[in-house]
């Protein structure tokens, strides 16, 4: 596993008027153990829901997390090509804002760590 520090992955969540799930969706991936990623919020949502992202996303106080806000998209397929876009990961993770990382031990075997170890062939 020593060498799966070379990769960098990129998670793009698109969020359109849903901020409770987003935050558990944002914790979920925040809590693995991998720190060479980068968390893109495509956030597409009105404006009484995008003030509430805004809270949430500061409240992480995560350097990874980049909010991209485009209020002129309104479904999750366009959300998704423009962190796709704007993603620097050599692999890129699509995760919708009602899912959720469960059911790994976070510690040591998390999903990211699990998802490299596939595509690597180890």
């Amino acid at each position: 596993m020593e060498n799966t520090k070379q990769y960098y992955i990129s998670i793009i969540i698109p969020v359109c008027n849903n901020p409770v799930l987003f935050q558990k969706t944002i914790s979920t991936v925040l809590n693995q153990t991998k720190n060479n990623t980068e968390l893109i919020v495509v956030d597409c949502s009105k404006k009484e829901f995008l003030d509430v992202d805004k809270q949430h996303i500061t409240l992480f106080n995560e350097d990874r997390i980049k909010h991209i806000i485009r209020q002129d998209i309104k479904d999750f397929k366009n959300a998704a090509k423009t962190g796709i876009k704007s993603a620097i990961g050599t692999f890129i993770l699509l995760l919708y804002n009602k899912e959720q990382w469960q059911g790994y031990d976070e510690e040591k075997n998390g999903f990211l760590d699990k998802f490299v170890t596939k595509i690597k062939g180890d």
